[in-house]
């Protein structure tokens, strides 16, 4: 006959050895997932990168047409150094503005947005729109840039959607970078 060890019925020792099995694969597991995560989380950081490559980013056309109408892109962009902000100034902010050539309502999103400083790169994709833009401008702006160098040139890019729910890239070359005291 075979007798129980103690106390214990094999089905219990099976649960058992299952249990234990799956405790000792959980941590690891729970290790990776951790780790996977945690690494989805910094790749889709605004700051660090995009699907979308430097080399295609620079390559977008400076004007593009929907319909009848061409858009080209504007750009102010700054550093605070006012006397109330912290030794080496604020972050960048930066308003990027959509012109109509007939100066027509703007039909579009701008979706994200992006700064290309030679290798590297600021990734927005939370944009705010402004509400006071002149006629035939779309105006959307961003803030918590990086502390780029004052009077450095730079490119930059916006994703626009129209209508359709097409996508597309307006890059305007040669942006300076300025600060104000």
């Amino acid at each position: 006959m075979n007798r129980p060890r103690c106390g214990l019925t094999r089905q219990t020792d099976l649960q058992h050895t299952a249990t234990s099995v799956t405790r000792r694969l959980s941590i690891p597991l729970f290790l990776i997932l951790s780790l996977t995560l945690g690494a989805c989380k910094f790749l889709g950081d605004d700051n660090s990168r995009d699907d979308l490559l430097i080399a295609d980013l620079l390559a977008a056309p400076t004007s593009v047409t929907v319909g009848s109408t061409i858009y080209t892109l504007s750009t102010a962009l700054w550093r605070d150094f006012m006397p109330i902000s912290p030794p080496g100034g604020k972050p960048m902010n930066a308003v990027f503005r959509v012109h109509s050539s007939d100066s027509s309502a703007v039909p579009l999103t701008v979706e994200a947005a992006w700064l290309v400083n030679d290798d590297k790169l600021w990734a927005i994709s939370t944009l705010r729109e402004s509400e006071s833009a002149p006629a035939g401008v779309l105006e959307v702006s961003a803030s918590g840039g990086p502390k780029w160098e004052i009077d450095k040139r730079v490119e930059a890019i916006v994703r626009l959607r129209d209508p359709g729910g097409d996508t597309r890239l307006l890059r305007v070359p040669d942006q300076a970078i300025f600060a104000t005291y």
